[in-house]
């Protein structure tokens, strides 16, 4: 199948490049819109090679002389555009040599036509603000020179986008289309360019915006048109697409069009190729990426392959191409590591008698070839002469599938496989193939060439679904290492139409009965019916006739879902499959989602001073909810607590722990320090009382206390109650009381009666007064460390030791305010408290090394008697030891505030 270009309707679109007022009014016409100032020097030739940056045509205008960005302007008609031509003027068409051309000639509407290539980014078409068209140069009929030149001038104005190619009358585009990082093509900005995708298309008619057939890539003089697109030590990396594009007799050494990529995609549409000389006509090269080839033709090519294709792990695929009279060479030569290759819609490779015929290979991948009922798909692959014999399809992969393949009048096998595990031939027809070597090529005289070849891994199978298998020098099918399955019969002739050595060269096996299939077992679901991990399925099979590929076959689901099905295929040497399907599959790999709350909620302070109850509850999208853990109880005090839980769907997945944290519990209130109950005498109606009361808590250390009447109250005559409280952060409130009695110190005491008695519980006598101080006396311990502080109050002498800058406050105990009742044989002579303060608060016990030393007269009656100085504990009298002094004092050191009294033992 050949396609023929639609040439265009010879529509002249003049751009009058030069008006020269002369005696003669002589104006030259050029291609297209470049203004000559000079006659034209002759292009430089283009070399066979690649050309260096020395071989650019030196006519190339440079990238700043080209129209970029401003709008294509609407071409006027010729007929319009020489109507505005003065009567006068004479008009000329200038040819590249610098030669007046007629007007009437091919050769001027070549010219005047021109070819303008035009670029646009991705979304844009010709005539957009934002393509570039490079219109042609005085010197030459088409501008792809300044395409190259603006590209590798102004790389960053060009991202992904298309070449839109001029659909020129003649032999077209005669420069070729080299886009690599060579000096005279793209030179260092190849490397920035490389990344873009970039799409080739031709048969653009800039007269109207539209298209028609493709645009040619010829030859004129020693100019060579062809494309070629990256290199083998320097590929393009973006994706690639050239279409509606034919390149005629090209006799370089270059392919007529090439492309060689990394990672990018290459896929060409309706690119021809005719009289391709001497290399391949179209050669693509990609690593990773994928190559497609639809509606493309080669015809009569030499000295090469049509079609070279090399990937590492990409796709081939070839859809309705027709490779004919290919006289050297392979047909086509498909190589792929990992990849597929798929040859469909009835493609045809064509050796012309003198070819290597079509090849594909797939070392990991498969190899799938549809043909058309009738028509031919290999056919006229021979050798030299003697003893040389091609094959028309030579194909290696581990699996492969012909259907409606036709392969004809080869020398060789019609189709010979190799590194096969498994073949399928539906419908395929193999006639006319193999030779009779001659005695030049071998002695024995034997038969070269089956029908189909297959030398396939041990234990491989060939499937036979039909088909024609006639007139073949050796076997209609030849299978080495495998075994031949018929789905059904072939033919394979009869009489003069007959394989020279049969039908087959091995016995075969023929099944048209599905295999059967047995459901075994699954993953058991729980009670509930779900399953949390992978669900793994078995049937077993078998067949009574050519047996099943495997006796069993399993099926794995793994995605999470409600009521899932799942199908076992079975199938046999021959291809026969037989399915059962279960459902009802239930997975669920997700847990629940948890979440934990906590009551009652603290106070304000973050305290809770009863037990916490935390709950825990979730949810679950898939399975449901199964249940949850039970209630947790805090009952310990303590700070930063906390209790954790998870809960469980039906599938038996449990979510992670949800938490709930920083509970604080603090049931006990504060302890509060109270003082004894205070007694003291004054001469007026009340008293200044000050007191020190402190709190402690197990977890608030700035539990405070409230009293009432406060310290530093007047108190009245008699006892009053003070209340004091404590709250900590918690909320526990501690309460407690103690008595302040204020007693009238005025009542004249009776002298001490000689011979008196005093009972342990009351005295009858008065006794002498140490301390004359009524109410209460504030002393300021005025001095400088280490230095002690003496002060006297009557037969009372203090020395503070080690108490500097602390205040005494000293008061006088009357005989009615004492708050128990005396030791059994003491008899009171006088009494004081005595309290130590800092910054208006008590201090007792005293600091480290603090002490007062108490010294008092002893009556000089009365020096023989024995004297005692006791300290009220809170609950009874307790004696302070001491002894007398020379000079007659009792002297005593204590490290306490608190109530004395003076007693004679």
């Amino acid at each position: 199948m050949i396609k023929h270009r639609t040439q265009l309707t010879f529509s002249g679109i003049f751009l009058i490049l030069m008006l020269c007022l002369s005696l003669t009014n002589v104006s030259p016409a050029l291609a297209d819109e470049g203004t000559a100032t000079a006659p034209p020097s002759a292009p430089t030739d283009v070399p066979t090679e690649l050309p260096p940056a020395t071989d650019v045509p030196t006519e190339l205008a440079p990238a700043t002389e080209v129209a970029t960005d401003t709008p294509m302007t609407e071409e006027v008609p010729l007929d319009q555009l020489l109507a505005t031509v003065p009567d006068d003027t004479g008009l000329v068409v200038v040819n590249e040599t610098g030669d007046t051309v007629s007007l009437a000639s091919q050769e001027a509407a070549d010219i005047v036509q021109g070819a303008d290539p035009t670029w646009c980014p991705d979304g844009a078409v010709p005539g957009s603000a934002s393509c570039r068209r490079f219109t042609s140069l005085p010197t030459s009929n088409q501008n792809l020179t300044a395409l190259i030149t603006d590209m590798r001038t102004n790389p960053g104005l060009y991202s992904s986008g298309t070449i839109y190619l001029e659909d020129p009358s003649g032999v077209g585009f005669t420069t070729p289309l080299i886009l690599d990082d060579s000096a005279g093509s793209l030179s260092t900005s190849f490397d920035s360019l490389r990344t873009i995708n970039l799409n080739v298309v031709g048969g653009w008619v800039p007269a109207t915006n539209g298209f028609n057939g493709d645009t040619d890539f010829g030859l004129s003089g020693v100019n060579q048109g062809f494309i070629s697109i990256g290199s083998a030590s320097n590929p393009w990396v973006g994706n690639i697409g050239i279409q509606d594009v034919t390149v005629t007799g090209n006799t370089t050494s270059n392919p007529s069009v090439s492309v060689f990529t990394t990672s990018g995609s290459v896929t060409f549409n309706d690119v021809d190729v005719n009289n391709a000389q001497n290399a391949s006509a179209i050669l693509v090269s990609t690593i990773s990426g994928n190559v497609s080839l639809t509606e493309s033709d080669i015809v009569n090519g030499v000295n090469n392959n049509g079609i070279t294709v090399t990937t590492v792990s990409g796709n081939i695929s070839f859809n309705n191409d027709d490779v004919q009279n290919q006289e050297t060479g392979n047909t086509a030569s498909l190589t792929t590591q990992t990849g597929n290759i798929d040859v469909s819609n009835g493609s045809l490779f064509d050796g012309n008698n003198g070819n290597l015929g079509f090849a594909a290979t797939s070392n990991s991948g498969s190899i799938t070839i549809t043909g058309t009922p009738g028509n031919p798909t290999f056919r006229d692959a021979r050798g030299a002469g003697d003893g040389t014999n091609n094959n028309g399809a030579t194909l290696s992969a581990p699996i492969i599938t012909l259907t409606d393949v036709t392969a004809t009048n080869n020398d060789g096998h019609g189709i010979a496989i190799s590194n096969a595990n498994v073949v399928t031939l539906n419908n395929v027809t193999s006639t006319g193939n193999g030779s009779d070597i001659g005695s030049s090529g071998n002695a024995d005289n034997n038969n070269v060439g089956s029908g189909v070849y297959v030398n396939g891994n041990p234990g491989s199978t060939v499937i036979v679904n039909g088909g024609v298998f006639r007139r073949n020098q050796r076997y209609g099918i030849e299978v080495i290492n495998g075994t031949i399955y018929i789905l059904a019969n072939p033919s394979c002739g009869t009489g003069v139409n007959v394989n020279d050595s049969g039908c087959y060269n091995t016995s075969t096996v023929s099944d048209n009965t599905p295999p059967t299939i047995s459901f075994v077992s699954q993953t058991p679901a729980n009670g509930s019916g779900w399953n949390n991990t992978d669900v793994v399925l078995t049937w077993s099979c078998a067949d009574a006739q050519s047996g099943v590929f495997n006796s069993t076959v399993s099926r794995t689901v793994s995605s999470e879902g409600t009521n899932q099905s799942a199908t076992g295929t079975c199938t046999n040497h021959v291809g026969l499959t037989a399915t059962n399907t279960q459902s009802g599959i239930n997975i669920d790999k997700t847990g629940p989602i948890a979440s934990a709350s906590a009551a009652p909620a603290p106070n304000s302070n973050g305290w809770n001073n009863t037990d916490v109850t935390v709950s825990f509850s979730g949810s679950d999208a898939l399975s449901g909810l199964a249940f949850c853990d039970p209630d947790m109880i805090l009952s310990t005090e303590g700070a930063g607590q906390s209790a954790s839980g998870t809960c469980t769907d039906k599938a038996g997945n449990v979510s992670t722990p949800a938490i709930a944290s920083n509970i604080n519990i603090d049931k006990t209130g504060p302890a509060l320090n109270l003082p004894a109950n205070i007694s003291v005498g004054t001469t007026s109606m009340g008293a200044t009382i000050n007191y020190t009361v402190s709190a402690t808590d197990n977890f608030d250390e700035s539990a405070t206390v409230d009293c009432l009447p406060a310290s530093g109250s007047v108190f009245p005559l008699g006892t009053t109650v003070v209340n004091c409280s404590s709250t900590d952060q918690a909320g526990n409130t501690t309460s407690g009381s103690f008595n302040v009695t204020v007693s009238d110190a005025t009542v004249i005491v009776p002298p001490v009666i000689p011979g008196g008695t005093t009972t342990g519980t009351e005295t009858d006598q008065s006794p002498d007064l140490f301390v004359p101080v009524t109410g209460g006396n504030t002393i300021d311990i005025v001095c400088n460390p280490p230095a002690a502080f003496e002060t006297q109050s009557g037969d009372l002498h203090l020395t503070f030791n080690n108490l500097c800058g602390y205040q005494a406050f000293l008061e006088n105990l009357s005989v009615g305010a004492l708050p128990g009742a005396l030791p059994g044989g003491a008899s009171l002579l006088d009494g004081f408290i005595l309290n130590v303060m800092k910054d208006g608060k008590s201090v007792d016990p005293l600091p480290k090394d603090a002490s007062i030393l108490i010294q008092f007269k002893l009556p000089a009656d009365q020096k023989s008697a024995k004297f005692a100085l006791l300290q009220w504990d809170g609950n009874e009298w307790v004696e302070v030891k001491g002894e007398e002094t020379a000079d007659g004092y009792f002297s005593i050191t204590t490290a306490e505030s608190g109530t004395y009294i003076i007693v004679r033992k």
